[in-house]
Formats: C-alpha cells, structure tokens, sequence
C-alpha cells in the first residue's frame, strides 16, 4: 500500500507525519505504524487542539526506533580499515603542524 493509499484510508492522520513515518521507516513497518496513530489519535480526542496535537506528534517520534529506521544508502560503513585510514590521516595532519616538534621528538 502505497502513502497515498494509507492517507486516504486513514484521513485522521496528518500528511507531514505520514510522510515523514514513510521517509524514515521501513515499508513493512508503515501500515501498523499509521494504524497506531490513527488508535491513538482516537485516544487523544478528549484533550485540548494543543495537547492534542503535542501528544500525537509525541508518538509519531516514539515510533522513529532503531528497530523500525530503515538503512541509509551511501552511508559509510564503519569497519577496521576506515579506522586505520581515519587514524593515518590525522597523524599526517598533525605532523605536518607541529613538524619542529615531531623532528625533535624523532631525533631525540
């Protein structure tokens, strides 16, 4: 089911949090999501329109857990060469800004 789809059958629930809940998490995951939201949204009727509202968008972040955010493409993936070279290049950095006190060090 598409976003529109679920905005459509679910008219309860805002666009901007629709669309966010669909930008961060994973599509297995979106249909219980806004469902929950539009259970909640029920919940929350017998608050204020701002209470209403804070409480709604409460939730909406609460369900933005690691479990549920999908993997960012072109994200760089953490491993023992990118430490090494992370490593590597701040040395050199810093060799070559001190490189009077690296040369005394060395020949000392």
């Amino acid at each position: 089911m598409t976003l529109p789809d679920l905005v459509k059958q679910q008219t309860k629930i805002p666009k901007p949090a629709a669309r966010l809940l669909t930008w961060l998490c994973k599509p297995e995951f979106i249909e219980e999501i806004i469902g929950d939201l539009h259970e909640y949204q029920e919940e929350l009727k017998d608050f204020s329109g701002w209470k209403r509202r804070l409480f709604f968008w409460f939730h909406v972040f609460n369900f933005l857990k690691p479990w549920s955010l999908k993997k960012l493409s072109g994200s760089q993936k953490l491993n023992q060469y990118g430490m090494f070279k992370n490593y590597f290049k701040t040395s050199k950095r810093n060799l070559r800004k001190n490189a009077l006190f690296t040369g005394l060090n060395t020949v000392g």
